[in-house]
């Protein structure tokens, strides 16, 4: 977890210098947004050939996806460009019981933690228009980053010779990096908050609310050369159409 946390750290700190090292732009602007988390019906579907061979009941649970977005002028005013940095997180777990082995029983835990992160360089359009409400349209190449932790706690019973129930602990964790090459498309409505007098004034700092819908193209290559009884490699399809909402600020 603590690698995983500094791993988002230093994504974050390379989008600021990304952006503060561009040239002093006109209007540049930073946003917080969330929304449902990537579909993961497709890992989920990994996860149903696990439980069979295991007879277990490992299951994703979606939550939510929290971007952070930040944006400078490009080329003109109505251009930008910028990055988009994503993050969702899911986690499932389960307990097997085994049976019975001579003077012998294992029950084993086992926690499988899942990051999504995808990030893109963006270029988006932004017309200037009246009123408080304008409009946006983007296209972000990047990829999708994903993190796999599987944590296991092996406990074993056994009786001792004097008749009395005993138990050992092992743990064990191993981790994944997925990285996949990823496309995004953006359309989105901006409301301005604060008075509106006459015509709108595009030059000064503002701060809007922002409604968007993207569609996000990736797949992910799940590749696990150790593992056992056969090595595995499973491409697992990640595109879909999603909302997302947040407050941008120009600073």
């Amino acid at each position: 977890m603590k690698k995983i946390i500094g791993m988002i750290g230093i994504v974050v700190v390379m989008m600021l210098l990304v952006l503060c090292l561009v040239p002093k732009a006109e209007a540049r602007t930073i946003g917080l947004l969330v929304g449902p988390s990537l579909n993961l019906e497709g890992l989920n579907d990994v996860l149903g050939v696990l439980n069979k061979e295991l007879g277990a009941d490992f299951s994703l649970k979606e939550g939510l996806m929290y971007s952070l977005v930040l944006k400078g002028d490009w080329v003109t005013p109505v251009w930008r460009k910028g990055i988009d940095f994503s993050v969702c997180q899911a986690k499932a777990e389960d307990t097997i019981m085994g049976s019975w082995v001579g003077n012998q029983r294992e029950k084993i835990g086992i926690e499988i933690g899942v990051l999504i992160m995808p990030i893109f360089f963006t270029r988006t359009y932004e017309p200037k228009g009246k009123g408080k409400i304008s409009t946006r349209l983007g296209l972000g190449l990047g990829g999708v980053v994903t993190l796999v932790n599987i944590s296991q706690e092996k406990t074993t019973f056994f009786w001792d010779q004097d008749g009395n129930l005993q138990e050992t602990k092992q743990s064990s964790s191993k981790s994944l990096i997925l990285p996949s090459f990823g496309v995004q498309l953006s359309a989105g409505l901006e409301y301005r908050l604060g008075k509106n007098d006459g015509e709108y004034d595009w030059s000064r700092k503002r701060k809007s609310i922002l409604l968007e819908v993207r569609y996000i193209s990736s797949t992910i290559e799940i590749r696990d050369p150790e593992a056992k009884p056969n090595p595995m490699e499973i491409s697992v399809e990640m595109s879909e159409f999603s909302l997302r909402m947040g407050f941008i600020t120009e600073f």
